[in-house]
């Protein structure tokens, strides 16, 4: 992924601990911004920590002005892990849902990051780096061993990806495999809400990522 660098731009980092010294504490529940006080959100592994995402996400439209764009990123198959809890997985029909259906964002980008491959080369490597030497026996072993591997999968990752987009490809394959992922990035433009009533838009079949699809 690289490392994250601000932008040259005006930007407001907030969380609810003012330990991590943000620009702004407070809670994404009950922005403290006027409607329409942003062009972009931002908000990267974020909902999966909230008991109520669905309010954070009434925030983030309520601060991007008309034509804004969210930016979010969401793990699906992927470890537990509290910070300080870690309360649920979303799937992409369900992304869909609360962002076009419910709050009228059109959906720009919405790729899988990475399938079946990239998810078993992931959890194994967490697992594997997860070993604490001097626990158990064969724990060191087992500890150094599992780092050569993380390693070696680290350097080889350009290769692992050609496989795994090639095994994803269902009309080629005709597999499965293309139904795992590590998790989502989705980038959605904001456009007035839809109206009550109106017809749903269905979320694209799963096998037609990691092709963009715009919902409109």
């Amino acid at each position: 992924r690289g490392t994250f660098e601000r932008p040259n731009q005006q930007m407001f980092c907030l969380n609810i601990a003012s330990r991590y010294s943000p620009d702004v504490v407070g809670s994404c529940y009950s922005l403290p911004f006027a409607e329409g006080s942003f062009s972009t959100v931002l908000m990267c592994e974020i909902l999966e920590h909230l008991e109520n995402p669905e309010l954070a996400l009434d925030e983030a439209f309520r601060v991007l002005r008309i034509d804004g764009m969210l930016v979010m990123s969401v793990p699906f198959l992927y470890r537990h892990h509290r910070n300080p809890a870690d309360y649920q997985r979303w799937t992409h029909e369900k992304i869909w849902d609360e962002l076009v259906n419910k709050r009228g964002w059109v959906v720009e980008v919405f790729l899988p990051r990475g399938a079946w491959l990239a998810t078993v080369l992931d959890m194994l490597t967490q697992g594997l780096t997860a070993v604490v030497p001097r626990t158990f026996a064969g724990s060191s072993l087992l500890s150094f061993f599992g780092k050569q591997v993380a390693r070696s999968i680290s350097l080889t990752y350009p290769f692992w990806v050609k496989i795994d987009r090639y095994l994803s490809n269902e009309e080629r394959t005709k597999s499965i495999f293309h139904r795992y992922t590590t998790g989502y990035l989705v980038a959605a433009r904001k456009k007035p809400k839809r109206p009550d009533g109106s017809k749903p838009i269905t979320a694209p079949d799963f096998l037609r990522f990691p092709q963009t699809r715009r919902s409109d």
